[in-house]
This record gives C-alpha cells, structure tokens and sequence, in this order.
C-alpha cells in the first residue's frame, strides 16, 4: 500500500477547488510484533506527515443534522475506514487493492485506538442507520516532547475525512471544534497541522479556526513530521481566549 488518500492516516489538510477529489501521500506499513498482549500492531515506516483534504465546490442539494463524538466500537472504525478508502482509491472501489487498502487503513485505525494518546472523532449524521452513519472523521494525536527540550505538549491533528456528499455543511469545522475541546481538557493550549500552501481553501478555512503560521522553533517530533512541500499551522487556544 503506497499512498493515502485525502482524510489519511495522518497527514495535513488541503484543497482542490472544484474537482471534490482525494489525493493524500502517506506511508508505507509493516507489521510490528511489539509485545502489547501478543498483539500484532500494524506500524507505519514512511513518514505520514503528507494529508489533504478536499472540499467539493459543488452547493448540497439537502442538509443534515449530525453530532460529533469519539469513535466507540468495530461499526464506528469500520465506516470511518470505508469512508477514508473512498475518499482515497475513489477511482479503485471494485479493485482488490481498494479492500487491501481498506483493511490496512480498518487495521491502522484499531491499533491507534488501543494507545492513550490517539483520539479518533465521527461526525454522525442523526437519525441514519449506524452503519451508515459516518460523514466525517478526524484522528488527532498527543505528543510529548523528550525531557531535553522546552517544548510543551501538544495535540497534532493528522487526518480529516468527509463524505463527498456531505461537504460544506460545516462538517470538519465541527470536528475541530471538539479537538479544541479536547485540549482544554487536557490542559493543552496548542494544536499542530501541516497544510501544503497552495491550498488556499484550506488555508482559508484553518485561519477562520484561528490557526497561523507557526515561526519558531519546532521540536523533534514535529520536524519528523514536517515535509518541505508543506508548511506547519498552529492554533494557541491560550491566545484564542483572550
């Protein structure tokens, strides 16, 4: 599996104006047997820092009602694989490599989800079957710098996915609302993203959410993340409520 779709496994967020479609590099996968219960755990080995997301110019036709909640359970992390494979190998969904595909991303999204510092969010549309419920997702990850640097904690929001027909009715907004929420509960000011810089829609829509350009000084696990075709956004929910 070499490429994650836009809404990946871990990325940065951007547009293509017009089209609605996916394209997202990521990384590739191997299998790591690192002792968690015998648990096989499915690690990334290419950086995953490399993620849009594209938003449709097309006007919906209907709205929905929908709620934004962490991920609980198989029906939850299987339609926000489906929904992640769809928007990434959309021209694919009958091929073999589509299913590969899509249970390396179901694979992926199951072992983040046994790690305390991985949060994966729905936005579910109300009053749709569960299994049809999913039209958006997001993971976002908590890390910590090592003890010789500074730098504070933080919350990197790595993916966002919304289903093509549910775009522009706020969907990501309010999943990174509830990742602000999540870092004041944990008594985090800062949230981290990459976006490429001629993805001007993204970067209109991350500056609405109060995120800019970040100028100082990063830390190891950011630069790992960091691409140069990419640059890094940084929301400081201290300044935010002033």
């Amino acid at each position: 599996m070499e490429q994650l779709g836009f809404c990946q496994v871990a990325g940065y967020w951007g547009t293509h104006q017009k089209t609605g479609s996916c394209c997202v590099r990521g990384r590739l996968f191997e299998h790591d047997w690192r002792a968690r219960s015998g648990r096989q755990i499915l690690r990334a080995t290419i950086d995953i820092a490399d993620f849009e997301v594209q938003e449709s110019d097309e006007i919906p036709t209907e709205r929905c009602l929908y709620d934004v909640r962490m991920a609980g359970g198989g029906c939850d992390l299987f339609t926000a694989a489906d929904l992640r494979s769809r928007c990434f190998r959309q021209n694919e969904e009958d091929s073999v490599a589509f299913f590969q595909y899509r249970k390396a991303v179901l694979e992926w999204m199951y072992n983040s989800m046994q790690r305390d510092d991985s949060f994966c969010f729905v936005a579910a549309e109300n009053g749709a079957p569960r299994e049809k419920s999913v039209i958006g997702t997001l993971d976002a990850t908590l890390h910590q710098s090592s003890n010789s640097e500074s730098f504070p904690r933080a919350i990197y929001v790595s993916s966002i996915a919304v289903r093509k027909d549910r775009r522009r009715m706020g969907v990501a907004s309010s999943m990174l609302q509830k990742v602000d929420q999540l870092a004041l509960q944990l008594n985090i000011t800062r949230v981290f993203l990459h976006v490429e810089p001629w993805n001007t829609a993204a970067v209109k829509l991350y500056r609405r959410k109060g995120y800019q350009r970040f100028q100082g000084e990063t830390c190891k696990w950011l630069r790992e993340l960091t691409k140069p075709d990419t640059i890094l956004l940084e929301k400081n929910l201290a300044w935010s409520r002033e």
